[in-house]
């Protein structure tokens, strides 16, 4: 199958290569800092249509399927499923929420980090896995903030400032890039090594 560009605006566009799907920056000719990985080969980007990526995803031979679960008024619910193949049964990996068709928001599936036989034959995404230590002091952080800004800085392509805040054990950070304004959200799970998890990331106020 032949590289195929669609879908393109004055700030991303999303490329089919190699039958795999990412989203590109068409101001710097390379992966978009908008782009948010789901699995190998398949990248989303909040703000867009969601008909986009359901219309560019048949492009691919990413085994996914986006299937709408919910729909009330403005806000639909999409689940982006890993779809059976070998010895890998149907999982969910995601779930989108989106305003009038817009995808705002993503959230992972964090049960499948512990499923073993999924992992066997699937690599999950480092966002998927996102998490830091409640304890500044198992890090090499001195304080929140920095904690917040190094690990996003590692994950993805952000350059601009990162504004975090910490409320009820809930982590907030927001950054602003390429014309798209983000909210990743952390939650305390004291039962999981005492981590903030990454539970969801949606378009910011």
């Amino acid at each position: 199958m032949q590289n195929k560009i669609m879908f393109k605006n004055e700030d991303s566009c999303i490329a089919i290569k190699d039958d795999k799907m990412y989203i590109l920056s068409t101001r710097y000719k390379d992966i978009s800092s908008r782009a948010l990985t789901v699995m190998s080969g398949f990248q989303i980007e909040l703000g867009r249509d969601i008909n986009d990526i359901i219309t560019a995803l048949k492009e691919t031979r990413v085994p996914v399927i986006i299937k709408e679960v919910i729909s009330n008024g403005d806000k639909s619910h999409y689940q982006i499923i890993r779809m059976h193949t070998g010895k890998v049964d149907d999982k969910l990996v995601a779930t989108l929420l989106c305003n009038n068709g817009i995808i705002h928001s993503i959230s992972f599936n964090r049960a499948l980090i512990r499923d073993g036989s999924y992992r066997q034959y699937n690599i999950l995404s480092v966002l998927h896995q996102l998490s830091v230590p409640y304890n500044l002091c198992d890090s090499t952080s001195v304080s929140r903030s920095e904690q917040l800004k190094q690990i996003l800085k590692s994950v993805m392509n952000i350059v601009n400032n990162i504004e975090v805040t910490e409320k009820d054990n809930q982590l907030v950070a927001i950054t602003n890039e390429d014309n798209l304004k983000l909210s990743f959200k952390f939650i305390l799970n004291k039962n999981n090594n005492n981590r903030y998890e990454l539970i969801s990331i949606s378009l910011a106020q």
